[in-house]
Parts: C-alpha cells; sequence; structure tokens
C-alpha cells in the first residue's frame, strides 16, 4: 500500500469515528453538537456526560460499531 491510500484509509475511519460519537451523542439526548463539530469538540463533550444520583442520566455510550466496546458513565 502506498502513503496516500494509508492516509486516505484511515480518513476515512476517523470520518466514520466522528460521525458514530455524534450520532451516539444525539442519540443520548446531547443537543449542542452539530455534525459539524470536529472529532475533538465530540469527544470534550462525551467527557462532560454523567450519571445523575440514583442511576439517572446519561451513561452507556455505544463504540461497538467502530470496533471499540466502552462505557462511559
Amino acid at each position: 500500500m502506498s502513503l496516500n491510500t494509508d492516509l486516505q484509509t484511515l480518513k476515512t475511519n476517523i470520518e466514520g469515528v466522528k460521525s458514530t460519537l455524534y450520532t451516539n451523542l444525539t442519540n443520548k439526548g446531547v443537543t449542542d453538537v452539530t455534525e459539524t463539530d470536529t472529532l475533538s469538540t465530540l469527544a470534550n463533550k462525551v467527557s462532560t456526560i454523567t450519571v445523575g444520583e440514583g442511576g439517572s442520566g446519561v451513561s452507556g455510550i455505544d463504540f461497538s460499531s467502530i470496533g471499540y466496546n466502552a462505557e462511559f458513565s
């Protein structure tokens, strides 16, 4: 593979992560994000998500579709 091919693959993968992150955030009710936000901005939004008292609130962002299985709480 050439460097250009590798870079294009990386770009495609990053765009997929960004899209999945945006979708998960909006599905969890986060309203202050847009599809044009940078990956860094979206990741920062994840860091602000907490579970409220008594187990209410937002948790469990699903990254399985991008090959990363983790839960944020």
